[in-house]
């Protein structure tokens, strides 16, 4: 892959950045971890389900982002 333009390398650091937000979410959700998966658990429906909302929109936002440097490559 050629040199990213500076734009272009910060949508790739941002998509790196939300990765691992994404998989922090996604742990805390579904963690087989007694504390996390307690923590959640112990939280409303309502926040529950924002969190589960959020973790939906976070891969949908990941997924355009890497759309956008795949056609970088272009």
């Amino acid at each position: 892959m050629n040199e990213l333009q500076p734009h272009e390398q910060r949508v790739f650091d941002e998509n790196a950045d939300l990765i691992v937000k994404i998989f922090k979410l996604a742990e805390f959700i579904d963690s087989n971890e007694f504390d996390s998966n307690e923590l959640f658990r112990s939280l409303d429906s309502v926040d529950q389900q924002l969190l589960v909302n959020q973790l939906y929109i976070m891969n949908r936002y990941s997924d355009i982002l890497e759309a956008r440097i795949t056609g970088f490559k272009s």
